[in-house]
């Protein structure tokens, strides 16, 4: 398993890491500069792309193939990119965490409760985005779910960003939390389904690698 999650990163370090750190430093600077939400759940979006894009080079130069042939069950192959999706997500993440704390504490805004609701609130969707994707990778395959991606991330943008800014209101050019203690739960809440969610998410595009004919 260890072998399989080394060689999933190499594979996306080679391929397109720097293109996603010029994307990310690019859409961070539209967030400072515009104060809109919305920059930071593209960034969060594109996890699943990221995750999904190490899929279709397995898929293109034949390792997915090949792969069957390794003494690795089809779930340790699922597992894999499950485990490499969420590592990667956690880093986007912890990056967006920061990029909030520094902003709002050049702004006198910081907020430790809703800083770290809105963390979670960015967690939730990215595990959401990509327990949809890679599922509907592996019984579709790259096209359609492509098609499916766009879609999806922008509606999770813009929904996902229309409910983030109820959580804030403006006072005095300040952002406050409405209510602590119920965005503290919520985020709790919302971690720990989401975290069930990529799990079930992870059973289900299992059976369909089991399933499918290489």
């Amino acid at each position: 398993m260890k072998g399989l999650i080394r060689r999933d990163f190499s594979v996306a370090i080679s391929n397109f890491l720097k293109t996603y750190i010029i994307i990310y430093m690019i859409f961070a600077g539209l967030y400072i500069v515009t104060r809109e939400t919305f920059f930071l759940l593209y960034i969060i979006g594109t996890e699943s792309a990221f995750t999904v894009n190490i899929m279709s080079i397995d898929e293109k130069d034949g390792w997915t193939r090949y792969s069957s042939t390794l003494p690795y069950s089809r779930k340790e192959l699922v597992c894999s990119k499950y485990i490499v999706g969420l590592c990667i997500l956690a880093g986007i993440t912890a990056i967006i965490m920061v990029i909030m704390a520094v902003m709002w504490g050049i702004r006198n805004e910081f907020n430790f409760a809703l800083h770290i609701g809105s963390t979670i609130g960015f967690w939730a969707i990215g595990v959401l985005i990509t327990s949809l994707m890679i599922p509907i990778f592996y019984k579709f395959g790259l096209e359609k779910m492509q098609i499916l991606l766009i879609i999806f991330i922008v509606v999770i943008a813009i929904v996902g960003g229309t409910f983030l800014e109820t959580i804030l209101i403006k006072h005095d050019g300040a952002q406050i939390m409405q209510d602590e203690m119920l965005i503290v739960i919520s985020s709790l809440i919302a971690f720990s389904v989401s975290l069930v969610i990529y799990y079930l998410s992870y059973r289900v595009s299992a059976k369909i690698f089991e399933a499918k004919e290489l």
